[in-house]
């Protein structure tokens, strides 16, 4: 299978999931966040492990819950920590995806839902947030654990100019009844459907569009959606829960 297959929220059932589309044998899976890991990471994805699978993620708004949860997350072992896919495009099976893990934090920066302003934020970048905190504040020598899974105005900097053909996220984009625009805009400057761990995967953004509604897939909790080359989504594995949502959205313009 050439397929790259994405898994919504797993929240502890990732070993579950592993086991049952390692058979399918795909070039790569990408877990869209809240893990909730009971052990480290390269044991949880040993069923993929062991037919080739790659194994690449971002994280989500649970995966600093404790401590544990992210040592097991970000300090698994290699080459899987170099698989993240936070702030970064990387091709994977001829298909370029584009990371944002984690939700917006009014400690950090809280856009509007219809408008995006870089003013509202708080910190601009992880570096202003060390400058103006006390070092108590700090998990190694960084931002607060607490804030390890914000996003901040310095992510979009990095993603802004890239170009990609799919962005996956953690927040919502505004298709969501709790979700952004801004998440929209990225997508649209970085020429990429949205696709989003919450219950919603949108294939397409272009709203100016009068053409038919595109679809729409649940991943919310274990659902799987498999993606092909041209860019062609099929759910693959029912999540346990129904969208909170109901979604339409028109066809991206060619």
């Amino acid at each position: 299978m050439n397929d790259l297959l994405f898994i919504g929220d797993p929240h502890g059932l990732l070993p579950e999931v592993a086991t049952e589309i390692a058979p399918l044998r795909p070039k790569a899976v990408i877990g869209l966040g809240d893990f909730d890991l009971d052990r480290p990471l390269e044991r949880e994805v040993e069923p993929l492990s062991a037919v080739d699978t790659e194994f690449w993620s971002i994280h989500g708004n649970h995966d600093n819950d404790g401590i544990e949860y992210y040592y097991r997350l970000f300090h698994s072992a290699p080459p899987l920590p170099d698989r993240n896919l936070h702030a970064r495009v990387v091709e994977i099976g001829g298909i370029r995806i584009a990371g944002l893990g984690g939700i917006f934090k009014g400690k950090v920066w809280r856009p509007d839902r219809d408008v995006s302003d870089y003013r509202q934020a708080l910190w601009k970048t992880r570096r202003d947030w060390l400058n103006g905190n006390r070092k108590s504040s700090r998990f190694k020598n960084g931002v607060g654990l607490h804030l390890r899974d914000a996003i901040f105005p310095e992510d979009f900097d990095a993603l802004w100019s890239c170009r990609a053909d799919v962005l996956v996220t953690h927040e919502a984009p505004s298709c969501h009844q709790h979700g952004f625009a801004v998440i929209d805009e990225l997508a649209s400057a970085m020429g990429a459907f949205p696709w989003s761990s919450t219950g919603i995967i949108t294939p397409t953004i272009s709203r100016a569009s009068s053409a038919a509604a595109s679809r729409s897939s649940a991943l919310e909790l274990a659902g799987v959606l498999s993606l092909s080359a041209d860019l062609n989504p099929t759910l693959v594995r029912p999540g346990r829960r129904s969208l909170r949502a109901s979604v339409t959205l028109p066809k991206r313009e060619e």
